[in-house]
């Protein structure tokens, strides 16, 4: 029988869940991910411990919470090559974006900034206001907005153009028509 399981015959109960989380075995796991998380690993190595499938010894325990918080903790998200054909394939995320542009974002995700702060006036602003001129010089419009999605876009053109009026379904965006007080047309 391997360490990992408990010897055959030892039916004894595992330890209290703050006895083992006291262990200095597992201080580096609630470092890593935290006393909640943890817990709750232990609580699964206790009920193994119980079906006598873990022998409650700490270095045991250790890596058995390891394993089970690191498949927890696993990025649900994997890299993948988009052969399908479709350059935009909205199930395989989004649009690429330009490397200086992913680094200006992570930069920004790293302090505070003024997105809805205007320093001049030294109140709320916009988070539009970073943008709009950029976007009204290059298109020549009156006005412009930035969404990060097509739903978002797609809401908004619906609103602003649609409210009210009839339009013709599309299946993939029913659900948007109808939040946007537009009215479904059956074209059968």
């Amino acid at each position: 029988m391997t360490a990992a399981k408990a010897k055959s015959g030892s039916r004894r109960p595992p330890p209290s869940i703050d006895a083992m989380l006291g262990w200095q075995e597992l201080a580096p796991l609630i470092e890593r991910f935290g006393r909640v998380p943890l817990r709750d690993a232990v609580r699964d190595a206790a009920a193994a411990m119980r079906e006598n499938r873990l022998a409650a010894e700490p270095p045991t325990v250790a890596e058995f919470c390891q394993k089970v918080l690191e498949a927890a903790f696993a990025p649900s998200q994997r890299r993948v090559i988009n052969l399908t054909g479709t350059v935009l394939h909205t199930n395989l995320g989004r649009a690429l974006i330009a490397e200086q542009a992913a680094a200006a974002a992570v930069e920004a995700m790293r302090h505070p900034t003024t997105l809805e702060y205007d320093l001049g006036e030294g109140k709320r602003g916009e988070r539009d206001a970073h943008i709009e001129p950029w976007l009204t010089k290059l298109t020549g419009a009156e006005a412009a907005i930035a969404l990060n999605n097509n739903a978002g876009a797609v809401f908004l053109l619906l609103k602003a153009l649609a409210a009210g009026r009839e339009v013709i379904e599309l299946p993939e965006l029913a659900h948007l028509v109808r939040r946007t007080n537009s009215h479904l047309a059956d074209r059968t």
